[in-house]
């Protein structure tokens, strides 16, 4: 499998748990790095996303986890008008990138032919609290070959093994954030949808009034 990590497991202890409930065959053990390395191929494909502040640590995980660091994507955060986005944090700069780790593992691991093309940025605008962006995807199906595994992942993809309590169809964010959040097209549709049937109703209704209008009309007259 080729694992696409959201939220950096930086506690490798725990991601190694949560594996665990993943593929039951695993096991659940206490420290045990080989858990996250009997899941993944003898030759395989690491993305791992981790904030600017917890580089070393990335990294660190990337080793624990048997595999090498070769390079990064970076994720620059734009604003609708293709400015930096500054609402991120930061303790001496105000951070509008994260990091995409990429680590192999094996022999023949080098990327797909697309990845000699693929430039390792990606510029977009961000979402919900530590949403990353759909960008990624492409690139990691064109970039590695499958199976595909995602760890902490925000809703569901076709292809993809997803694990974690928001890896479900019906994934929404319950609390307050961006109106630009990942499933505000589902919203809009709903409300579309809402409308039409309001609309319809209505419609139902009032050709209902008239009717009964008419009878009265009727009966008066006769």
């Amino acid at each position: 499998a080729y694992a696409a990590i959201h939220q950096s497991p930086i506690d490798v202890e725990q991601a190694a748990n949560l594996l665990a409930d993943i593929i039951p065959s695993v096991g659940r053990k206490p420290l045990t790095v080989a858990r996250v390395q009997e899941v993944v191929s003898d030759t395989a494909h690491l993305y791992l996303w981790v904030p600017n502040a917890l580089l070393p640590e990335g990294l660190t995980v990337i080793r624990s986890w048997g595999f090498t660091y070769k390079t990064n994507v970076v994720w620059h955060k734009v604003r609708k008008d293709g400015g930096p986005d500054g609402r991120g944090v930061g303790f001496y700069f105000r951070n509008t990138t994260e990091i995409l780790l990429f680590g192999v593992k094996g022999p023949n691991a080098r990327t797909l032919a697309p990845g000699r093309r693929q430039v390792n940025v990606m510029r977009t605008t961000k979402r919900e609290h530590s949403r990353k962006p759909d960008e990624q995807y492409d690139i990691i199906e064109s970039c590695s070959s499958g199976p595909y595994l995602e760890l902490f992942a925000r809703g569901s993809r076709p292809g993809w093994v997803g694990w974690g309590h928001e890896a479900s169809d019906d994934y929404y964010p319950s609390w307050s954030t961006y109106a630009n959040h990942s499933q505000r097209q589902a919203t809009a549709e709903g409300v579309t949808m809402a409308q039409a049937a309001m609309g319809r109703h209505i419609e139902i209704v009032s050709a209902q009034l008239a009717e009964a209008l008419r009878r009265v009309q009727r009966e008066a007259q006769g």
